[in-house]
């Protein structure tokens, strides 16, 4: 009867908040500690149940919800965006389905991915190799010639100023026959 009583004093699966995780952790230790013949005789178990399975849920929404918005990662968020990835993974595909907030643990992902890709800079072409050909790629792009998509923006913008400009086909033209053997953007990593 104790544990009924625990068990009933649960909110209700839709009401668990993270700060209920003492109460259920309470009732499942009271109800594991008990003999196979008295667990028969709770008849709520399937309460705890769903309080268990939305509390997973809240925990791990509220690791994600401390994570960054996508615009303001950093680095440093890495360990957290990680730890919010790794609770939700470990939730049955019944909890998931509670989890009002994945799309924010994604977008802090994909923010972090593009933080820690490691770029080719000067290599507009994708051929692995810096060559005049993607010095005249990054000329024509900074005339309006052409338009890079977002990645080749980031690689041809080997001054680190922000925008494709002459001087970044100019640096890569000269890191195509060794006169440099960095970007400036490349000083900065």
């Amino acid at each position: 009867k104790e544990v009924i009583k625990l068990i009933d004093a649960l909110p209700a699966a839709g009401d668990v908040k993270a700060e209920d995780e003492a109460a259920i952790k309470a009732a499942r230790q009271a109800y594991d500690a008990l003999t196979a013949e008295a667990k028969a005789l709770v008849t709520n178990e399937e309460r705890l149940k769903a309080a268990e399975l939305s509390l997973s849920a809240k925990l791990a929404e509220k690791l994600i919800d401390a994570l960054p918005a996508a615009d303001d990662v950093k680095a440093g968020d890495e360990a957290a965006i990680k730890a919010a990835r790794q609770a939700y993974d470990a939730l049955t595909a019944e909890a998931k389905a509670l989890v009002t907030n994945e799309d924010r643990l994604k977008a802090a992902e994909e923010a972090l991915a593009l933080l820690t890709k490691v770029y080719n800079y000067g290599d507009l072409n994708g051929d692995e190799k810096i060559t005049a050909d993607d010095a005249l790629l990054a000329l024509q792009a900074a005339v309006g010639k052409i338009t890079l998509n977002e990645e080749q923006t980031v690689i041809a913008n080997v001054d680190g100023e922000g925008e494709v400009t002459a001087t970044d086909a100019l640096l890569i033209l000269q890191r195509s026959v060794d006169k440099i053997d960095r970007f400036p953007v490349e000083n900065d990593k």
